[in-house]
């Protein structure tokens, strides 16, 4: 049976965990790289531990070069990164986490901020004054944070947020500072990034677990042809063959690029409003998972002196299911849709009652693809608690663009996505 794209991008578009990423979808994250959310993924730790666990993570600043050098791409220190959780349907948050990072440059006269050859590399002797022979020039391969080349390095805090009934800041505890952050993979020859990678998971009190870091792109994604008005080659059907292949026919375009991951792995009790683990047919085992980045209300560029903040955050970007804003919101509505709070979705409801993608593809097309009459209310359980995403019993809440999901195994709760 042959299946039309317009089912691949619906499925990309609204449903599970393993299906993600934005990139630069809204006129604002276009020129704001650096707060760009390119995936949010949430789900129940793989690991065999008896604590049941939940790992949140968030995704921003796509297609990053591993090789462009010589600053590369680190975190944003004038940004906030959240990730937050509703876990009583409301669409308000209720629980977050919060992701703040300091720079510090320890090579400030090098010309790139990652230096490293193994051994090392001195001055020769025919070294010119003032520099003798035998000068350390070049440091020894970066296999730890504390190694002299790794010239730039990132550290972070992790602090967890509760909030009242209205969304107000109730208590701040800093469940972790000074976190190194894994650098960039610049090269086997400068740095041993697996051991990097390794030293970069941190574990915290209470059972928590953190990481932040540049990564690789997980996505996989044909952008050039499907922003060229869908001119893929596989458009508008798979055949019989392509459908029961064991490989992915489309180019990858985000293929060697990276993205920069924060990730938390928290015990399942510390998000569910009851504090326990409930069982996958209880209502408080369904939860809502969103991020965000905010920068501060005011910014004032002093050349040459650092940029100057104040003022409250200001959200710049937010993302709950994956490619609801890229595919799914107008242009003209992209950045409200990105600074606005998921409890306000009902605005875009037109966006999702008669999806503009379906359209383009049954226009395409000719009519071979065949669309739903609006309003789709198909679509419905991507913006509210609907089983069988959501625990039966679980209160629709307003519609809002949150991703959670309860376990289906049985075995207790389980975050992931949709809903």
């Amino acid at each position: 049976m042959q299946h039309t794209l317009l089912s691949a991008a619906l499925i990309l578009a609204l449903c599970g965990p393993a299906f993600a990423a934005n990139h630069r979808e809204a006129p604002i994250t276009a020129l704001d790289h650096k707060a760009d959310i390119t995936d949010v993924y949430a789900f129940r730790s793989y690991d065999a531990d008896p604590t049941p666990r939940v790992t949140l993570i968030l995704g921003v600043d796509p297609l990053l070069e591993p090789a462009n050098g010589p600053n590369w791409f680190p975190f944003d220190p004038d940004i906030l990164y959240t990730l937050k959780i509703d876990n009583n349907h409301d669409a308000r948050e209720d629980i977050g986490f919060e992701f703040r990072f300091t720079t510090e440059q320890r090579l400030p006269n090098l010309f790139q901020v990652y230096a490293g050859v193994p051994g090392g590399a001195a001055a020769p002797a025919n070294s010119p004054a003032p520099v003798p022979q035998g000068t350390p020039i070049v440091p020894d391969r970066i296999d730890s944070f504390d190694d002299a080349g790794l010239g730039q390095i990132q550290r972070y805090s992790v602090t967890l947020v509760k909030y009242d009934a209205a969304g107000k800041v109730v208590s701040r505890t800093v469940l972790a500072s000074d976190l190194p952050a894994v650098p960039a993979n610049v090269g086997p020859r400068t740095m041993d990034y697996s051991a990097l990678y390794a030293a970069g998971i941190h574990s915290l009190p209470g059972g928590v677990k953190a990481f932040a870091g540049t990564t690789d792109d997980a996505f996989w994604i044909d952008l050039g042809g499907a922003f060229d008005t869908f001119n893929t080659h596989i458009f508008p059907v798979l055949s019989d063959f392509q459908e029961s292949a064991q490989e992915n026919f489309a180019p990858d375009t985000v293929s060697g690029y990276a993205v920069n991951h924060i990730a938390i792995e928290v015990p399942v009790a510390m998000l569910t409003r009851t504090g326990n683990v409930e069982p996958a047919s209880s209502p408080a085992a369904t939860l809502g998972i969103w991020a965000t980045t905010s920068r501060p209300q005011v910014t004032v560029r002093r050349s040459p002196l650092p940029a100057a903040n104040s003022g409250a955050w200001r959200q710049v970007q937010r993302m709950g299911n994956p490619l609801v804003n890229e595919l799914l919101v107008g242009t003209g509505s992209k950045d409200r849709f990105s600074m606005d709070q998921p409890r306000n979705d009902s605005q875009f409801a037109n966006f999702f009652l008669d999806p503009a993608i379906a359209r383009v593809i049954n226009a395409l097309t000719g009519g071979a693809v065949a669309i739903p009459a609006p309003p789709r209310t198909d679509l419905l359980p991507v913006v509210t608690y609907a089983p069988p995403i959501a625990a039966p019993g679980t209160p629709s809440g307003p519609v809002a663009d949150l991703e959670a999901r309860r376990d289906k195994s049985g075995s207790g709760c389980e975050i992931s996505c949709t809903g």
